[in-house]
């Protein structure tokens, strides 16, 4: 079984200067958010869950060979909560990150591998 790879992500919010432009929506504040970026360098979508003590969450599906940040849940975002992302590809076996602990606002990169 693959293992998916775990980083600690330290993201920025986008190059320094750069501006919004006037007509856009207010941006959302995401400092206290707990998000998880997941590359899939799969040929197939993939949907993306975390588990805790609290229950099981699908965060979303991230296209084939993309990158996308997902939100995880404020009530599974505890500080020090145990979790385990897992992913579920099309005609794949099942693929987790084994437990970590998180804090609330942390910034967590996962990386899935091609098989």
């Amino acid at each position: 079984m693959l293992m998916m790879t775990m980083l600690a992500a330290a993201l920025l919010a986008g190059p320094a200067g750069a501006t919004t432009p006037s007509h856009a929506a207010a941006a959302v504040d995401s400092t206290d958010m707990t998000l998880v970026t997941v590359q899939n360098d799969e040929s197939n979508p993939i949907r993306v869950y975390v588990e805790a003590a609290v229950g099981e969450f699908h965060l979303g599906t991230v296209q084939a060979d993309s990158l996308a940040t997902l939100r995880i849940p404020a009530l599974v975002a505890q500080d020090g909560a145990a979790v385990k992302f897992f992913v579920h590809g099309m005609g794949a076996e099942e693929q987790d990150s084994g437990y970590l602990e998180i804090e609330r606002g942390d910034r967590i990169g996962l990386i899935v591998p091609k098989r």
